[in-house]
């Protein structure tokens, strides 16, 4: 029993070397020339600066990346509370901004907006209102009459 454990003690023994040349072997970069699978003895070739590796592969289109816009734009404002933007399960940002010389109220909860209001924001002359979580609900607004108020959703 003893004999065979020193046998094959001596086995690892000598096989370590060959592991170090091995990895030292691995440690340079090559690639096969070939379109033998696998990969003769011969096809094997280093890879450097002067050969680098050879790269390959398939480009496939894709959809542009990017959202359109719905424009939302109230050019001249009633003067009472009107609605902006309608209730929207799939709105994924929205933007709202006061182009005109006074003061609008935005209501992001679907209720009539009242500058002052429970609910309603105000948003002074080129003040905006953009979320990072933008409402699903109807977005109302009230400006004075005649007044402009931009506004887009996607």
């Amino acid at each position: 029993m003893k004999r065979k454990l020193r046998i094959l003690f001596t086995g690892v023994l000598l096989a370590l070397p060959w592991i170090g040349a091995a990895s030292a072997q691995q440690a340079n970069n090559y690639f096969c020339n070939s379109s033998t699978v696998p990969c003769p003895p011969s096809g094997w070739t280093p890879a450097s600066s002067a050969n680098p590796l050879p790269v390959t592969g398939t480009v496939t289109a894709t959809a542009p990346l990017g959202i359109t816009p719905t424009d939302r734009t109230i050019t001249s404002a009633t003067g009472s509370s009107q609605t902006v933007m309608a209730a929207n399960a799939a709105r994924h940002g929205l933007i709202i901004e006061n182009t005109g010389n006074a003061n609008c109220g935005i209501n992001p909860t679907g209720g009539t907006a009242v500058i002052g209001g429970a609910g309603t924001l105000t948003l002074v002359p080129f003040g905006s209102y953009s979320p990072s979580i933008p409402t699903l609900s109807a977005v109302t607004a009230i400006c004075t009459a005649g007044q402009p108020l931009y506004a887009s959703e996607n």
